[in-house]
């Protein structure tokens, strides 16, 4: 009843008290908010009553501790609860990303949303993430390797493709993320959780990697970056800058 209210000092004063019961409700709203309200961030990953799956929205805000037990937690959610095999991406499709990437960020972005199904929600956290962790686990749950999702990044042309310590970062990231559980945490950062698909029931044989038309087979081997190619390729960006 109190959240309800929407008045910034009384929600800020009861993510203080740690001694206020923090429903479900409260809690959902209270991180809404803090989506776009930066003075919710600490007070709500400092609550200890907030479990580490409350708090993935506000991943990229979490320090390097609770970033991985909120990953650890996607991770036993998807053990017990299995996603459905996504889309595989094709290679035209991607070109086409990188395309978009270099002429228009934001419809790069988009179409990213649109092959995830994230719609204009995730696509809009993309582009206000200058941190670009968002647009790499997207990429990561898309299909790609570290290596291609790099060469997108960099392709953005923007501060964080001209960072070599952002761009380490960002490789750092999508080596420590399967393409479920990035779906997942893409999802909810962006707010669009319940936009993941639910599984079906549908018993599928195990069968060779190679898979079939009705199974598609295991995504492409993620190759290593060749980092010294990323180096200069940030170097040729900054000289051309």
């Amino acid at each position: 009843m109190l959240v309800a209210n929407e008045r910034r000092e009384l929600d800020l004063a009861l993510i203080a008290n740690h001694n206020a019961p923090m429903p479900r409700a409260a809690v959902d709203l209270l991180i809404a908010r803090a989506r776009i309200e930066p003075a919710y961030r600490p007070g709500l990953l400092a609550r200890p009553d907030l479990s580490n799956m409350e708090l993935a929205p506000l991943f990229l805000h979490a320090g390097a501790e609770r970033r991985l037990a909120i990953l650890e937690s996607l991770m036993a959610r998807e053990a017990l609860h299995p996603s459905d095999r996504r889309p595989a991406l094709s290679g035209p499709a991607f070109a086409g990303w990188l395309d978009l990437a270099a002429e228009d960020r934001d419809a790069a972005f988009s179409a990213i949303a649109d092959h995830l199904g994230g719609g204009k929600a995730l696509a809009a956290a993309m582009a206000g993430d200058a941190s670009r962790d968002i647009a790499a686990l997207a990429l990561t749950a898309s299909g790609t390797t570290v290596e291609e999702a790099t060469r997108f990044l960099i392709r953005l042309g923007d501060d964080a493709a001209h960072s070599v310590e952002r761009i380490f970062a960002l490789v750092t990231l999508m080596r420590s993320v399967r393409p479920a559980i990035a779906f997942r945490l893409a999802m909810h950062i962006a707010g669009t959780a319940t936009a993941a698909p639910q599984r079906r029931g549908q018993h599928l044989p195990a069968m060779d990697p190679s898979g079939t038309p009705s199974r598609a087979g295991n995504a492409r081997p993620e190759a290593q970056p060749a980092m010294s190619d990323v180096l200069g390729k940030i170097g040729a960006k900054r000289e051309r800058g």
